[in-house]
């Protein structure tokens, strides 16, 4: 009984997520890419106003809002920064909008490509011994 009932809180806080993931429009539900999944050319403006609406959805039931008042409480916080306006900056090209990063979704793929890059070349499921070894030898390079 006690797993029917976690299995059903599980699975709300689940749509919740999936929810969240929509309005930001990363790493989207119904995409095949998962958490390699880019996320698409919505506009800022547009991901602004979905996660405003998903922030409203969270706090019109009471229930609902004591459940998630940390998370509630993070958007409050990070608003500014999780939805800033490009960076303009001038190259030897010309002019070139830089969007800052909202997740860390970008080194969270290049580190899994890392570590499967490793798995791949040493044939072993743990990094733990390449890593020592690697930081073992990090003298020897540098005499180099």
């Amino acid at each position: 009984m006690l797993f029917i009932v976690a299995d059903n809180t599980m699975k709300k806080k689940a749509k919740v997520f999936d929810k969240l993931r929509g309005a930001l429009r990363i790493a989207v539900p119904e995409g095949k890419n998962g958490l390699n999944d880019p996320g698409d050319e919505t506009d800022m403006k547009t991901i602004e106003e979905q996660v405003g609406e998903f922030k409203a959805w969270l706090e019109c039931e009471p229930l609902r809002k004591t459940t998630y008042i940390k998370m509630i409480n993070q958007m409050d916080k990070y608003w500014e920064k999780l939805f800033a306006d490009p960076i303009l900056v001038h190259t030897s090209e010309g002019p070139v909008h830089i969007a800052p990063q909202r997740t860390n979704n970008i080194l969270e793929r290049l580190f899994r490509g890392e570590k499967r890059h490793g798995r791949k070349k040493s044939g072993t499921v743990s990094l733990n011994k390449m890593l020592k070894t690697i930081l073992a030898d990090t003298p020897l390079v540098r005499n180099l």
